[in-house]
């Protein structure tokens, strides 16, 4: 049997709102304090690995957490309301918001326009939007045409959509995300098998293995988080191998991947 064809889409691995969680944090890997979190920092199973062994504790809420402790804010944000708990409990507070996130929050939390988000509801970038007091939830049954359309960050919505053409859109996809959903797409091909590796709970992931089944249908996409998972798909007869990594994988991970495949 002749060796598939490997397609990569570069860049593979962290982006740069990962690598900013990891900034914010190397300062503290020599620190035996607790430091509480109420969310995964992002959604991936590796990630603890980069974080210096911190004793990180996780809680419900910012109320579970005792006073002049340390919050480490998750890198899809927090709300208005965590944010007031945190000042009231005189909290340490390091903030590892994605810069492009914070950036957006800002500019949104700021805006005299109302807005409307379209996007998952329990995801922590959707409890962050939703707590400014000009952003409403996108509602398909409701049918006035007002407010700005906004998105979740790690998702690319259906704008062929009639009822999201209601609105002027603002497309607030990270274009990092763009950059790989758009390169990935057109790699994608009849005769090829779609690699997509990443966390099943990361949005970002989700999308872009909806891109692979969208364009060449679900028998010829898998969603890996190691290299081991390799051995449970059946790529026998397969021309070409196209492989994509979500924004929130090491890049180790990737690499462990490639090897793999390169071995078959």
């Amino acid at each position: 049997m002749n060796k598939p064809k490997l397609t990569i889409i570069e860049p593979f691995g962290y982006c740069e709102g990962v690598n900013f969680i990891i900034s914010q944090l190397k300062q503290f890997k020599n620190d035996n304090d607790s430091f509480y979190i109420i969310d995964d920092l992002i959604h991936n199973n590796f990630f603890k690995e980069e974080i210096f062994d911190l004793n990180l504790i996780k809680v419900n809420t910012v109320n579970d957490i005792p006073a002049n402790s340390t919050i480490i804010w998750p890198g899809h944000g927090h709300t208005i309301e965590e944010e007031k708990l945190a000042n009231d409990l005189h909290l340490k507070q390091i903030d590892c918001t994605c810069p492009y996130l914070k950036g957006l929050f800002n500019r949104i939390n700021n805006s005299k326009d109302k807005f409307i988000y379209y996007g998952k509801p329990e995801h922590r970038e959707s409890k962050t939007f939703l707590s400014f007091d000009n952003v409403e939830p996108f509602d398909e049954t409701n049918s006035v045409n007002e407010g700005l359309l906004i998105n979740q960050s790690t998702i690319v919505p259906n704008y062929n959509n009639d009822i999201l053409r209601r609105y002027k859109i603002i497309n607030t996809t990270c274009p990092k995300v763009l950059e790989r959903i758009k390169k990935f797409s057109e790699a994608l091909n009849s005769n090829c098998f779609a690699i997509v590796c990443g966390h099943n709970n990361s949005s970002n992931c989700r999308t872009l293995f909806d891109v692979a089944c969208n364009k060449i249908g679900k028998e010829k996409a898998a969603l890996i988080e190691s290299a081991s998972d390799l051995d449970n798909l059946n790529l026998t007869n397969c021309l070409e191998i196209v492989l994509v990594s979500a924004t929130s994988v090491p890049n180790k991970i990737v690499e462990q991947i490639i090897n793999k495949i390169k071995s078959l």
